[in-house]
């Protein structure tokens, strides 16, 4: 049940989600115009429909609107979508890290933003880069899960731990799935407890050393498994 969750390969559909999401807040704020104040300063109080600031936004052309909605789908898709491969359920962070750092500073400046119709993208792509970080984690998390179980049922069995997770295959399990990140196997080390545990974010092996939290960007990614 736990290896069906594909987490990875799901991904497309909350990112799409996202982009659509992204062209809509252009039309809405082409269609009420205020709003777009409201949305760079959410604190400021709305101001009046009959205010100086919403008569200067109700002449911005429509054109910049659309220019908006390009620049956010081009950004988007540049430096948001590629990372991840769905049908390996795999997730390459030094590609994920690379684009955020890109798109980082294609919003550095603000007035460059609005000048380059990056404003909307500068407020709403950061929120949604650390997507497939939570995907690699919610990935790993279930793929450590089913080795467990499998770990447990295999120990049951055989009164001990294996010296290997493909001892596992394809009594206990189908296969193994391999890590989340990068193209090796899952880290295991038999002892009491066992250690189960992913390369993380960093793409390091460190011989099942934990980061300082549990889904710390360094250090490996770790499942202690009780004797």
């Amino acid at each position: 049940m736990l290896l069906r969750f594909n987490f990875v390969n799901e991904l497309h559909t909350p990112l799409e989600a996202e982009e659509a999401a992204g062209i809509l807040t252009a039309d809405l704020l082409l269609k009420q115009r205020e709003l777009l104040q409201a949305l760079a300063n959410p604190e400021a109080p709305r101001p009046p429909s009959g205010s100086l600031n919403t008569a200067i936004l109700l002449l911005v052309p429509r054109g910049w609107y659309r220019m908006e909605q390009y620049e956010y789908v081009n950004l988007f898709r540049r430096f948001v979508l590629p990372g991840f491969d769905g049908t390996n359920r795999r997730i390459r962070p030094n590609e994920v890290n690379a684009n955020e750092a890109q798109l980082e500073k294609a919003l550095h400046s603000s007035w460059h933003g609005v000048l380059s119709h990056r404003f909307l993208s500068g407020l709403l792509l950061p929120a949604v880069v650390k997507t497939q970080s939570r995907a690699a984690h919610a990935q790993t998390a279930a793929h450590q899960a089913a080795i467990a179980c499998a770990l447990e049922r295999y120990r049951r069995k055989h009164k001990d731990y294996p010296t290997q997770l493909a001892a596992l295959a394809p009594e206990f399990m189908t296969s193994v799935p391999r890590d989340v990140i990068g193209v090796g196997p899952m880290g295991y080390r038999q002892g009491k407890p066992v250690v189960l545990y992913s390369v993380g974010w960093d793409e390091k092996d460190n011989s099942g050393a934990p980061g300082k939290t549990m889904w710390d960007e360094r250090g490996d990614w770790v499942w202690t498994y009780p004797p």
